[in-house]
């Protein structure tokens, strides 16, 4: 499994760490055509499996990426709901979500799937909107 961080994460002691497990690193400051190079890395390998966080880790945000959503599409492949549900002391994975192209039918099967779930810090969990353009 691989997974994906900001590229700042890819500097100093911690950038070591970060390219030792093979991370992906991610450039959000400006247009790089990511969801079209994670879609080809789907297609180059037969066994690929990234991991992305579409909400703020840190603080509170208003609405989730959708990056995760449009890399999934393009690929053909499913969204595997991951959970860290600290209220309940549990985690793991949920169900799997083909994208249909529907973003709105296909988050509010995310949104359905996340209700209950409590982070570690509930106070800076956002709802699962979809971020406006």
């Amino acid at each position: 499994m691989r997974i994906v961080g900001k590229d700042s994460l890819f500097r100093g002691p911690m950038g070591i760490l970060m390219r030792s497990v093979r991370a992906i690193p991610v450039n959000r400051r400006e247009k790089t055509n990511f969801v079209d190079y994670m879609a080809q890395k789907f297609d180059e390998n037969d066994e690929f499996v990234i991991g992305m966080a579409p909400e703020g880790t840190r603080k509170i945000t208003s609405s989730w990426r959708t990056g995760f959503y449009y890399i999934a599409l393009k690929a053909k492949v499913p969204i595997v709901m991951a959970y860290l549900d600290y209220g309940n002391k549990v985690c793991g994975l949920g169900p799997s979500l083909l994208p249909t192209g529907d973003i709105q039918a296909d988050f509010k099967i995310i949104r359905d799937f996340y209700s209950g779930i409590k982070g570690k810090h509930p106070q800076k969990q956002g709802e699962i909107n979809l971020l406006e353009k």
